[in-house]
């Protein structure tokens, strides 16, 4: 964080710090807490680590996210928009079945980079997707929209046959 100079009196100065909007200080420690958490996984870390990485008092850090599994679920959502992301561009003009294996493997070769590259972060995506966590849930909620796009696509095509479109994405999701 920046120093400033403050004249105190008598020509003495005292540093302290500029104000930071606290949308920044933020970042800052979901970026801090992201890094701890890829060196110690979300178990081997607390607060006060974070906090002690920033050079702040782990109130600070309660301040912007209340507690350790919402530091998780701003970490999950970060990663989830990159594997939506890598999803994106899927051919349209594919058969249906292909269609939709080419969207699988996206999908686990996407998970299978973030595993190799970032194991604990990967468990903190698993861990929030697990639950009623609204990152895991939107995650979900695209997955499922996709495949309802494709299924009903394929069913238009004649290539599948479904009763229930949106049980079938829920099943294949």
């Amino acid at each position: 964080m920046p120093l400033m100079a403050e004249v105190i009196g008598e020509g003495r100065t005292m540093a302290r710090r500029t104000r930071r909007k606290a949308e920044e200080t933020r970042q800052d420690v979901l970026d801090m807490a992201e890094s701890v958490f890829r060196d110690k996984g979300f178990a081997g870390t607390t607060i006060a680590d974070i906090a002690a990485a920033l050079g702040m008092s782990p109130a600070n850090v309660f301040k912007h996210f209340r507690s350790k599994t919402a530091l998780a679920e701003g970490i999950a959502e970060r990663h989830v928009e990159k594997m939506v992301g890598a999803l994106e561009g899927i051919d349209a003009s594919l058969p249906p079945l292909e269609r939709l294996g080419h969207f699988v493997r996206r999908l686990m070769e996407s998970h299978l980079r973030s595993l190799q590259q970032s194991p604990y972060i990967f468990e903190i995506v698993l861990m929030t997707s697990g639950g009623d966590m609204a990152c895991g849930l939107r995650y979900k909620e695209v997955l499922e929209s996709r495949f309802v796009d494709m299924v009903r696509l394929g069913v238009a095509e004649g290539a599948y046959y479904s009763k229930d479109i949106e049980q079938t994405a829920r099943c294949i999701t």
